[in-house]
């Protein structure tokens, strides 16, 4: 039981229904619309009884919908799915709510309780129509008011993860630059090696696919192992691009054309080659940090500054640039998990 309560889930759908319930009989007793003011003395109980079978009702109907149809409404969904489970919810809870509050009505102001449904020998839904029209009118009004709840719930929830990440990304932008004094030791090594894959090149050797390798020692003292240079062999005569992985920022699709922008000894640089990004993409995808983010792009994820929300749209920031490259829906919370991977991991 303690474990149930203690589901953030379950704690939101008891306070939401009791904050409905509250509204409901601050609103019955203080301004008692549909007539209510013309009940007997016994309405205040009935008024309490009502608040009750809102919170109850409203209480199951959200466990059923969030359990048994699997229509949470978490806040790390996105805004329409948030209001459609919404919508669900409250198209279930009035007609079984309007049922409730007539059978106790008729409980309290009938002979006997079945009365208010069983008239002159036939079933009569007269009585229930008239309390779901009522359950309705009410529930319109709360109903705008969860709209405008669950909007801001979710707002709040990715202001929230955007700070986080992006703590991560400026927490690692500060690793890195503490470390820079290490990498530019290993500079004279990284020429060593370059000048091998050219001289392998020369002699007509063929190379392997572009991969990283890791060995278990660099894995313990998180040294990145030598880089195989990556070759983009563009459609035209002479277009081609030899880069290091680690080196690309990110690659635009420009219809037939892809845009790579790189660093050329520190210095941010771009070539333009007559290939497709499936192209390009077949050539990446082992790199693990690099990443498709939207259909026409593609981005290393060692080099994100921040991520920004702007228009219910994520954006990423790309050091050395000014580019804002968009993340598409689809690819939206592989990439957070991706960034939050980054203060655990070195490399993606």
């Amino acid at each position: 039981m303690n474990k149930f309560f203690h589901q953030p889930q379950n704690v939101a759908i008891i306070r939401e229904n009791g904050i409905v319930g509250i509204i409901v009989l601050l609103l019955m007793g203080f301004v008692a619309p549909f007539n209510v003011d013309e009940l007997d003395n016994s309405r205040f109980l009935y008024f309490i009884l009502m608040a009750l079978a809102v919170f109850v009702v409203g209480c199951l109907v959200g466990f059923f919908t969030c359990y048994v149809l699997k229509m949470p409404n978490d806040p790390s969904l996105p805004l329409r799915t948030i209001q459609r489970n919404s919508l669900v919810m409250y198209l279930i809870n009035l007609p079984l709510t309007a049922a409730v509050i007539t059978t106790i009505f008729g409980a309290m102001y009938c002979d006997h309780l079945l009365d208010i449904w069983w008239y002159d020998g036939h079933f009569n839904l007269i009585p229930y129509f008239h309390f779901l029209y009522y359950t309705v009118s009410l529930g319109v009004f709360v109903g705008f008011g969860t709209f405008i709840r669950n909007r801001n719930w979710h707002l709040n929830y990715e202001l929230e993860e955007m700070k986080a990440i992006n703590a991560l990304l400026e927490e690692r932008s500060s690793g890195e630059e503490e470390d820079a004094p290490m990498a530019s030791s290993c500079s004279d090594k990284d020429c060593n090696i370059k000048n091998v894959d050219e001289e392998s090149e020369e002699s007509g050797e063929v190379k392997d696919n572009p991969i990283s390798y890791v060995s278990e020692a660099e894995k313990n003292f998180g040294i990145k192992e030598t880089e195989k240079t990556c070759r983009f062999e563009g459609n035209t005569m002479s277009s081609t691009l030899e880069v290091l992985p680690s080196q690309i920022l990110y690659v635009e699709s420009m219809a037939n054309y892809a845009d790579i922008w790189y660093l050329d000894n520190n210095v941010p640089t771009h070539k333009l080659l007559r290939i497709t990004l499936k192209q390009v993409k077949s050539l990446l995808d082992s790199i693990p940090f690099l990443v498709q983010c939207h259909r026409a792009f593609i981005v290393n994820l060692h080099f994100v500054v921040t991520m920004t929300n702007r228009s219910n749209s994520y954006q990423l920031e790309i050091f050395g640039t000014d580019k804002q490259v968009p993340v598409s829906r689809s690819y939206t919370s592989g990439i957070k998990e991706r960034l939050r991977e980054c203060k655990e991991h070195s490399t993606l």
